[in-house]
């Protein structure tokens, strides 16, 4: 096991911008660690988020949530979407390689 917040110098680590009601939020750049339970090693970055931006992205799901449940035609379409939007990420997957 590696200490947490060290990471080997083979080991790839992946960062993320939080998104909020559609846009990418760095905040303050502040971050922190996620570990793989099961190895104890850092596998990703994830951004610390302040109170504002919590805050921010509760307003932004609510009024997700409730645009989304007034609209029924929306909930059947989304299943199909999402099937549709995983075989093009695979393919362009596959095709990379």
């Amino acid at each position: 096991m590696c200490d947490v917040g060290r990471l080997r110098e083979d080991m790839y680590v992946d960062s993320h911008a939080m998104t909020i009601d559609g846009r990418a939020d760095t905040g303050s750049g502040a971050a922190f660690d996620v570990v793989n339970p099961a190895t104890g090693e850092v596998f990703a970055q994830a951004p610390r988020c302040d109170r504002r931006q919590l805050d921010e992205a509760c307003a932004a799901a609510e009024r997700a949530y409730r645009r989304r449940r007034a609209d029924s035609a929306c909930r059947r379409r989304a299943p199909s979407g999402m099937g549709d939007v995983l075989e093009r990420a695979a393919a362009a997957h596959w095709l990379a390689w």
